[in-house]
């Protein structure tokens, strides 16, 4: 199979693999005392760890007795595993969105915060319908009324579920004077944008040409903030095309700081969240 083709790893799946690994380490257990005692080969095990393979909800049963975890960290990744075993809710959009995109908003549904930083176009649940189905025309012409409705429909459904969360959102003024739609499509875009930005817990910074050339100009990210299950975890979702990465350790690092200085109010690039409004609101009555 080509490289470009291997089955695709869901992290929700290598997030509970992770987790194990890190008990089985912190208990000094070895992967061959733990595979002798499931009676799986080591690189069975291995898979299971990296997420490339399910793991059975009694093989963590028993992986948390051998590592010595809690009753309430082993009933955590029981319920983990139960839900990693089971197909992703969103799987039945697969037909408007690849899986990387559902994917990632599996992750976003279930962390505590998100932070997230857009050049080509607004974060994905901030999009305005209309902007959605420009953009999908745009990109892919022979999409149906009914494939832009339920592209309408799957980012209606991502932004509910941001509903209780915190999510904070740089974009790149430059994509807000690309003509997707036309001006009027655009206009829209900035008004729901405004709206969005309103909402308890939502916050959206602009980084207007004025600031020029900068670090992640031309690089979005994604930085899911508290991701299941306990302890939990952080991690930075890089995505091109059609391939996407979940990063974590100086990486996660590195664009967690990038975020922080782009939105800093003396140093960074990023206007505040009341002049982007502003801003929004300039380019709404111009257009």
């Amino acid at each position: 199979m080509a490289k470009d083709a291997q089955p695709r790893t869901p992290f929700v799946r290598s997030r509970l693999g992770e987790r194990l690994r890190e008990l089985r380490e912190e208990a000094g257990v070895s992967v061959k005392a733990i595979a002798e005692r499931l009676d799986l080969r080591q690189g069975t095990l291995s898979k299971m760890e990296t997420g490339q393979q399910s793991i059975r909800l009694a093989y963590v049963e028993i992986m948390c007795q051998e590592y010595g975890a809690s009753e309430e960290e082993t009933a955590e990744l029981k319920k983990w595993a139960k839900q990693t075993g089971q197909a992703n809710p969103l799987q039945t959009y697969s037909d408007v969105a690849n899986a990387e995109t559902l994917d990632w908003a599996q992750v976003e549904g279930i962390c505590d915060e998100i932070w997230a930083h857009g050049t080509g176009q607004p974060y994905g649940p901030f999009q305005s319908p209309d902007y959605i189905r420009a953009l999908r025309r745009a990109v892919q012409p022979e999409s149906t009324a009914a494939d832009l409705d339920r592209s309408v429909e799957l980012r209606q459904i991502r932004l509910e579920k941001l509903e209780d969360k915190i999510v904070h959102v740089t974009i790149d003024e430059a994509m807000l004077h690309r003509m997707v739609g036309g001006s009027s499509v655009m206009k829209g875009l900035c008004r729901h944008l405004q709206q969005v930005a309103a909402k308890p817990g939502k916050k959206i910074q602009i980084v207007p040409l004025a600031a020029g050339g900068y670090v992640v100009q031309d690089a979005g990210f994604r930085i899911a903030h508290g991701v299941p299950p306990e302890p939990k975890a952080d991690v930075v979702h890089l995505e091109h095309d059609r391939v996407a990465w979940y990063l974590g350790g100086e990486h996660l690092a590195r664009y967690k700081a990038i975020f922080e200085w782009m939105i800093d109010p003396e140093q960074g690039v990023a206007l505040t969240p009341e002049e982007s409004w502003n801003l929004l609101d300039r380019l709404a009555t111009n257009l």
